[in-house]
């Protein structure tokens, strides 16, 4: 996975990433973007749920070092709520190919 300006995320993060990004894409159709469980995503990423938990504040911290100011990521990447799970955030923008990032 790769953002604006060359960062890339790899590992444990990008498989975390993967996991979300089929609710993540349901915003396309004009659907809100719903929270994966937390003890279901635990399980498919094959950890536990304090790991996850660790991993995901990872990530945040990852990326607003990477992007914070760069690109404007104030808000995070990767939100919870509580008894929901967890999900990317809706306000973000996927593309498709590297030219896309140009816009």
């Amino acid at each position: 996975m790769v953002f604006k300006g060359g960062y890339k995320v790899t590992g444990a993060n990008y498989e975390l990433i993967k996991k979300l990004l089929p609710n993540f894409r349901l915003k396309k159709s004009g659907q809100e973007v719903p929270y994966f469980a937390t003890a279901t995503l635990a399980t498919e990423l094959g950890i536990e749920e304090a790991t996850l938990y660790r991993r995901v504040t990872r990530l945040r911290d990852e990326i607003k070092a990477q992007l914070g100011v760069d690109q404007g990521m104030i808000e995070d990447f990767v939100e919870n709520k509580e008894r929901d799970g967890y999900r990317l955030n809706p306000n973000l923008r996927e593309v498709n190919s590297l030219a896309d990032l140009e816009d």
